[in-house]
């Protein structure tokens, strides 16, 4: 790679780590290099955080970094608290000490109060309870737990988790959390009585949500590398532009795989001008047939689709779980049966498609030019973008 694009991938890259909702790297020409650090930055829960603290300061001690309360008010809001200035924290752990009581938590508003009336917490008492709280309502026992355990408060899988130790499976589930849940502001309080707290760690997810990796002369193995940045549980990716890159089955396949993946909020997908032929687009139809595929977009011009993967791609548009509202298919290689086929499936009232391509391809049939007109003249929702 030359030195000009090297440092036009890195600049990319640095503007993740500043909070950047888009990673443009368009011709970028980074091959695999590129979409190895992409997928770094992108799995990585330890970004930079920023912290306003009241009342309250950080002590390291080794490996342990105590929270500590340092003057105010004995009792009520006036107590200490810390709060985190920028909105991508995705979850909390604090470590329980012999005498610790502390509340950790998750809010939409950097301002809540100690009840989080807009956000969702988890608090640890010296009398071995945990209590937790959603928007306002109060406390909620959770159960009991032993000394020096770890707990994290995480957004996870559309819900507010309490999660214990290393265990695969919540210790409690405090509440749904929106799309943008992700986004909310990470909150801990001390109270004066407290004796202190052991802040484990702070997971600061990226907030990117569009990326343009067009022209990168990317191929499998590095749609490979990136795919599972793609499928981490809080990913916030809703485009990907892939086009014009070196994708061939395989990795049309594996991002097949990503878009019918329940963490991903993939939308709009372009796969445009790569080189996927029928069993990559076989496999991309299955995933688009699937309940919770979220897709309502896809680019899939300039490849090499023939028959084949054309009617499987119209049997899933038939699906009631497929979500596409436009899908091009111009200069592939679909002759008369895949054309028509395509246009029998987009022609039906529960086919949820408005906007396609089917132009440049090898339909010589008059019959398909002709059901094309009729398509068209009889479903005034469909729009030939040709």
């Amino acid at each position: 790679m030359s030195p000009i694009d090297a440092a036009f991938v890195s600049e990319a890259l640095e503007a993740v780590d500043a909070g950047a909702e888009n990673v443009n790297m368009r011709d970028g020409h980074s091959e695999f290099w590129g979409a190895e650090q992409l997928a770094l930055k992108l799995e990585s829960t330890a970004h930079n955080v920023e912290w306003i603290f009241n009342n309250t300061k950080l002590e390291v001690v080794g490996e342990t970094t105590n929270l500590m309360k340092c003057g105010g008010e004995q009792d009520g809001w006036d107590d200490g608290f810390l709060v985190s200035k920028l909105g991508n924290i995705n979850g909390l752990q604090v470590r329980q000490t012999s005498s610790c009581h502390i509340e950790f938590g998750l809010t939409s508003n950097m301002e809540d109060t100690s009840l989080y009336e807009n956000g969702f917490y988890c608090g640890i008492f010296a009398d071995k309870k945990l209590v937790r709280g959603t928007k306002g309502k109060g406390n909620t026992t959770c159960g009991k737990y032993e000394l020096n355990e770890n707990f994290t408060v995480r957004i996870l899988r559309g819900s507010v988790t309490l999660l214990r130790n290393d265990e695969e499976n919540p210790f409690d589930v405090i509440g749904p959390c929106e799309k943008e849940g992700t986004s909310m502001h990470a909150m801990i309080h001390i109270k004066e009585r407290d004796a202190l707290g052991n802040l484990e760690g702070i997971f600061a997810v990226a907030l990117v949500n569009s990326i343009d990796i067009n022209g990168n002369l990317l191929t499998d193995a590095g749609v490979e590398r990136l795919a599972p940045a793609l499928e981490v549980p809080h990913s916030k990716v809703v485009h990907l532009d892939a086009g014009l890159n070196r994708i061939r089955d395989q990795g049309a396949m594996r991002i097949a795989e990503v878009i019918e993946k329940r963490a991903s909020v993939i939308s709009t997908l372009v796969l445009s001008h790569n080189e996927i032929g029928d069993e990559g687009a076989t496999r991309l139809a299955e995933a688009l047939g699937k309940e919770g595929c979220r897709v309502t977009k896809l680019w899939l011009e300039g490849n090499q689709i023939a028959d084949e993967g054309a009617v499987k791609l119209a049997e899933a548009l038939e699906t009631e779980h497929c979500q596409l509202t436009l899908i091009e298919l111009a200069w592939n290689k679909i002759e008369d049966e895949g054309a028509q086929r395509v246009l029998q499936a987009i022609s039906k009232p529960a086919c949820k498609v408005t906007e396609f391509t089917l132009d440049h391809n090898k339909c010589i049939d008059k019959k398909t030019k002709k059901m094309l007109t009729t398509v068209l003249a009889k479903c005034p929702r469909l729009v030939d973008l040709t």
